[in-house]
């Protein structure tokens, strides 16, 4: 079994995460892989309405695609 090279790498990454939401709202790369972190974390209902703020500004098509899937699986 691997040992993995930075076990808090997840846990660091929510925070930096959520800075670059606040520097960047709009930005649907950062909301969605903001929706993967929570994931990651188990958080399905979390990520899920990060999906669905993230479509109601409006983001790229990409991530309405990502919503409409996500729901879809629910």
């Amino acid at each position: 079994m691997q040992t993995p090279i930075a076990p808090n790498r997840d846990v660091m990454a929510g925070g930096l995460l959520q800075q670059a939401l606040a520097l960047s709202p709009q930005g649907s790369q950062v909301c969605v892989a903001m929706v993967l972190w929570h994931v990651r974390q188990g958080n399905l209902a979390q990520g899920i309405e990060t999906l669905a703020e993230g479509y109601a500004k409006r983001l790229d098509a990409g991530s309405a695609y990502i919503y409409a899937v996500a729901l879809r699986v629910l």
